[in-house]
């Protein structure tokens, strides 16, 4: 097989449309970056029970602030490009 064979396998692999994250099958409607979810409720881990809601992007520490919905004093913060969980029900 030649190299140039090789590639297109590799390139079909990637635009499908589930990715891998680790050894686990992640599907794309469900997940996405975080800079794609302002305002929206999301979760860290698919079976995680913590619901988070994006809130804003602080440019000192570049990173995103994603406040606890049940206590809204704790927050954490997560770098661009992380993926999280939006497609549940609430």
């Amino acid at each position: 097989m030649d190299s140039e064979t090789r590639f297109k396998g590799r390139r079909r692999q990637r635009h499908d449309a589930r990715t891998t994250k680790g050894n686990l099958m992640v599907d794309q409607e469900c997940c996405k970056p975080v800079q794609d979810l302002k305002g929206e409720y999301v979760k860290r881990k698919e079976s995680a029970r913590t619901v988070y809601r994006v809130e804003s992007y602080d440019r000192v520490t570049k990173r995103w602030e994603l406040t606890n919905t049940e206590d809204m004093n704790r927050c954490i913060y997560v770098k661009t490009g992380t993926i999280l969980f939006a497609g549940f029900t609430y």
